[in-house]
């Protein structure tokens, strides 16, 4: 186990908060995860292109109230990758992170609060609706499979042969910079407030052996040049347990409107627009990210 101040968790006060990285083996692979904190399990799941790194701003107060575990999705970051012959589809992965609770949580343990951002959102969701004995509460922030529209620069990777040329330029030195510097106006309102770090992990996520593959054929199975292709508007009224949505009120890749009408379509459910941000709350605005989940966990 290492200290937090030992991997840089800095903004939140990490400093002698254990913080343990670890590897389980599910389904014949290899996936890595942090853990920490105690309480009732806490699950965070990543969007494309991303890893267990990308909640480094928000896992120090959450594990002040949880035990968090913020797993590299299978083929992503640390992560093996899904056998050849399987799609990263959230469905599938929703199936896998089923599967990861069991393992690291016990079947004795309460079931989990739920957190998916982008992408990491419809693979909570499709947990929350295949599996709903898992899920205590559900966290949807700037979620896909929330309405069709998604930004043209990621339809544009959909198109056959486009997406594998931008794959493969930015596995290099350069076009890892390049890509890391071309997703801050995608991902932030202000760009200023990109993390230093957060600069530093996605090229350092580029030059690993799966690690955009993943993300191509992930983005793929959700989305392709007209839009999202797996919209789960229609089974949000199926969901028994308090929901919070979480959106940047200025996102850039979904728009908010999604959120106000995934909203008004769930049994218990909230909303909370987080002004000035775009599609990452939890990195651009990590105290309103914070403020909001916890509001919602002691209603």
């Amino acid at each position: 186990m290492i200290g937090a101040e030992g991997i840089g968790w800095s903004r939140h006060g990490g400093a002698g908060m254990g913080i343990e990285l670890r590897d389980i083996s599910l389904d014949g692979g290899r996936i890595h995860y942090l853990v920490a904190g105690s309480g009732r399990p806490l699950l965070l799941l990543h969007g494309v292109g991303e890893s267990s790194a990308y909640w480094r701003e928000v896992l120090p107060r959450l594990a002040s109230r949880y035990t968090v575990y913020a797993p590299d999705l299978p083929g992503y970051g640390a992560s093996d990758p899904l056998p050849s012959d399987e799609a990263p589809a959230p469905e599938r992965l929703a199936e896998a992170m089923a599967a990861f609770l069991d393992t690291v949580n016990g079947a004795e343990a309460p079931p989990a609060v739920v957190v998916g951002h982008s992408l990491g959102g419809s693979i909570a969701l499709e947990l929350a609706l295949g599996y709903p004995d898992r899920v205590h509460r559900l966290v949807l922030e700037d979620s896909a499979g929330l309405g069709h529209y998604v930004n043209p620069a990621l339809r544009a990777l959909t198109v056959p042969g486009y997406g594998d040329v931008a794959t493969r330029a930015g596995r290099t030195s350069i076009g890892a910079v390049h890509r890391a510097w071309a997703r801050i106006p995608l991902m932030f309102a202000q760009p200023h407030l990109a993390p230093p770090h957060w600069v530093a992990e996605q090229r350092r996520l580029a030059g690993l052996p799966h690690h955009l593959h993943t993300s191509l054929a992930a983005l793929r199975t959700q989305a392709g040049p007209f839009g999202q292709r797996r919209v789960l508007l229609d089974a949000l009224p199926q969901l028994r347990i308090p929901t919070l949505i979480i959106w940047g009120a200025q996102d850039a890749v979904v728009p908010v409107s999604q959120a106000r009408h995934a909203a008004s379509r769930l049994r218990h459910g909230q909303l909370a627009v987080v002004p000035g941000c775009g599609h990452v709350p939890h990195l651009e605005r990590p105290e309103h990210f914070l403020d909001a989940l916890q509001s919602f966990d002691t209603t």
